[in-house]
């Protein structure tokens, strides 16, 4: 017995099966289309294993900070001294020299970064 529903699908058209062509530049997604099989959408992603950023300006951005520029600035800070602040509230003398030794680091570093900017090539 062949119902309404059965000649419903004779006539429909399968080719959804195939997959949609995403080449550029027709990158448009209709609605209709399963982007299940694309993980591009998904403002999650898992990786499992090692994560690799290459490039001339690979980086990461969180809210417009960028990850790379962060841990050059923790490693840098991090080699150049370790405050011990159990010491330096026992130690005035310690505290007043770290301070000492901060200040004099901004110093440098300001006077750097304007001789790097005198000497570029722009």
């Amino acid at each position: 017995m062949v119902t309404a529903i059965d000649e419903a699908y004779e006539d429909y058209d399968y080719s959804y099966k195939s997959l949609p062509d995403y080449s550029f530049p027709t990158m448009a997604i209709s609605p209709t289309e399963d982007i299940a099989q694309q993980d591009i959408f998904s403002m999650s992603h898992t990786v499992h294993g090692k994560m690799s950023v290459t490039g001339e300006d690979a980086d990461i951005e969180i809210n417009g900070v960028s990850l790379k520029q962060t841990l050059e600035d923790i490693q840098q800070r991090l080699a150049i001294l370790q405050p011990n602040p159990e010491l330096e509230n026992e130690f005035k003398e310690l505290r007043e020299l770290r301070q000492k030794y901060m200040q004099l680091e901004r110093n440098l570093l300001e006077k750097k970064e304007m001789w790097d900017t005198l000497n570029r090539d722009d």
